[in-house]
């Protein structure tokens, strides 16, 4: 009987996919997450919300013992909306989020973290 082989990163984002994007639209929520110069000014935070999110890449670093190190790459698809007294403006926009996290190998898939979230960088080198 052969066993259907699961890539690392369909494995993660199966297994941890919700975790990260709820860790995802916490970061999204806590820092007005910004478009392309500086931090969306939002008055009220319930205004900037995460509205898709999509697995881009998984990229596994070596670690010590059997942790594994990890960034997720993901797409998130963001909405804005803004109401002054004149009129009502929604603007969706798309970010690149790296999610940097670990997790123990020993026995499975346990004590999962996410250590770290930023805005994607592709010019960043990783170490």
């Amino acid at each position: 009987m052969s066993k259907d082989k699961v890539s690392f990163a369909a494995a993660v984002w199966k297994e941890f996919g919700e975790n990260i994007a709820e860790a995802v639209s916490q970061y999204i929520d806590e820092n007005a997450i910004y478009r392309d110069t500086g931090f969306l000014n939002v008055r009220e935070k319930n205004k900037v919300v995460l509205d898709g999110l999509h697995l881009l890449r998984v990229i596994a670093y070596d670690a010590p013992g059997t942790r594994v190190e990890f960034d997720v790459i993901v797409a998130t698809k963001v909405e804005h909306h803004s109401v002054s007294c004149k009129h009502r403006d929604d603007d969706d926009f798309e970010k690149w989020l790296r999610v940097s996290c670990e997790v123990d190998l020993d026995g499975g898939f346990s004590n999962f973290a996410v250590m770290a979230i930023e805005v994607y960088d592709s010019r960043k080198v990783s170490v």
